[in-house]
């Protein structure tokens, strides 16, 4: 028996007349809230890193976020972001695409989940590595892109895998003072609204206080160098949800473009709108058509180019290979894989 008993837990409780009441604090109302998560979602290819780090990018730099209603924006102090990233190279397209988007490249930090010991890698299983680093940077947002790739052993769809590693996430963000902005794809499912075709298990709506989609422009198709887009509010706990955002994706440049009428349900509803037919397969299929047009090239260069021009994913080219039935040789046995037009589409033939 012990000697000193265990006490009898309690539950812990309080007056509101005990409680302090505390406004919202902001980094982008209404759409980005201080010291919670905000969710983005969307399909593959549609734009969700480029948005994000033109957010990132503008908070380094200190310069304000497009102007809503007539509503002024405040001008914040240029402030750190921590940019986790598991899919884009930071050399070949973090750094060159917030270079275009005069991002202050010194008070963003990147990092792919990998530490100084040698097959240990950061997940939200090891919420510990994630304070450290906040410790250390203090910044006042943390991009997760995509949040899936940090879930550590993590049944995304199922609840009792995502709420304990988000709601410390939350408990962490609150105490050390940063937003964060997480990427998710959307679920490949039909959904009969935009929060549930982007959420998945329940837990995920539940753990956002803001939740933005993004969703290709139905009213701006997309050609081969450009891509057009929407950014819109599904949910918002905090305040009233603010308007959709168009913007734009000119030859790998970014930029915010005005209002949009169209709601995240109209979108998901309703993808397309006045005859507009095209869909990132048909975008990656001209861009193959054209970039081969002259004559054999490896395929590594086609994909690089078509990821730097924000043309196409690499599963979309692909695709849009077996589509054209582009024939594919090996150069040598090291060498690369050249990829040509069939002779039926080859000008030259």
């Amino acid at each position: 028996m012990d000697e000193y008993p265990r006490p009898i837990p309690l539950l812990l409780s309080s007056d509101l007349d005990e409680i302090t009441s505390m406004n919202v604090d902001w980094l982008w109302y209404p759409y980005l809230p201080q010291n919670k998560i905000t969710f983005m979602a969307g399909e593959p290819g549609v734009g969700k890193s480029y948005v994000c780090m033109a957010i990132a990018s503008l908070l380094s730099a200190g310069r304000p976020y497009p102007i809503l209603n007539g509503r002024e924006p405040s001008q914040p102090p240029p402030a750190r972001v921590l940019y986790l990233f598991a899919e884009d190279d930071p050399a070949d397209t973090i750094r060159p695409r917030m270079e275009a988007m005069h991002a202050d490249l010194s008070l963003i930090t990147v990092a792919n989940g990998a530490t100084n010991v040698a097959g240990v890698y950061f997940n939200l299983d090891h919420l510990d590595l994630l304070t450290e680093i906040i410790e250390r940077l203090k910044p006042s947002l943390v991009v997760f892109d995509p949040i899936e790739s940090f879930m550590g052993a993590c049944n995304p769809n199922a609840a009792e895998d995502v709420r304990p590693r988000l709601d410390h996430l939350a408990q962490l963000a609150e105490r050390m003072k940063f937003a964060v902005l997480a990427i998710r794809h959307n679920r490949k499912a039909t959904a009969e609204n935009a929060l549930h075709k982007a959420a998945g298990s329940i837990a995920w709506i539940a753990a956002g206080r803001s939740f933005l989609s993004c969703s290709p422009d139905p009213d701006h198709p997309n050609t081969p160098y450009n891509t057009y887009g929407i950014v819109s509010h599904v949910k918002c706990n905090l305040v009233a949800k603010g308007p959709s955002l168009k913007y734009a994706i000119r030859e790998g440049v970014f930029s915010f473009d005005g209002l949009s009428t169209l709601t995240a349900d109209d979108l998901i509803a309703s993808p397309k709108r006045s005859g507009s037919t095209i869909t990132a397969l048909d975008t990656a299929k001209t861009f193959l058509r054209e970039a081969l047009a002259h004559g054999p090239r490896l395929s590594d260069e086609l994909i690089k180019e078509a990821k730097e021009k924000h043309i196409a994913g690499r599963s979309n080219l692909f695709e849009a290979k077996k589509a054209l039935d582009i024939e594919a040789d090996k150069t040598t046995f090291a060498g690369g894989w050249l990829w040509r037009l069939p002779k039926e589409d080859d000008p030259g033939t």
